[in-house]
């Protein structure tokens, strides 16, 4: 299946998910919620015990949607750093792309 981008964005928004600097596609929701890109983010849910991040990868590959994720290595990066820190029982860290 695959998930466009504005339904990944919708979804952040609704979760108030902080924006991983930089932000490629601005989206309105995050405006109104007054998030803003960080440059890292981690345990910003359920009193500092989770983190909540969107981040915005440029496709190289000719992916769009969430495939860009695991396409790009900065994004398989960014996944398994997340999962180890998650299976290690750490609250995840998250560096933005810049």
């Amino acid at each position: 299946s695959y998930t466009p981008n504005v339904s990944a964005e919708a979804l952040a928004v609704a979760l108030a998910a902080t924006p991983l600097a930089p932000l490629l596609r601005p989206a309105r929701g995050f405006e109104l919620l007054g998030l803003r890109p960080a440059s890292a983010v981690s345990g910003n849910a359920r009193g500092g015990q989770a983190t909540i991040a969107l981040a915005q990868l440029m496709p190289t590959q000719g992916e769009d949607g969430h495939f860009v994720m695991y396409r790009e290595p900065i994004g398989g990066a960014l996944v398994s750093t997340f999962l180890a820190e998650v299976a290690a029982g750490q609250v995840p860290r998250v560096q933005g792309l810049q």
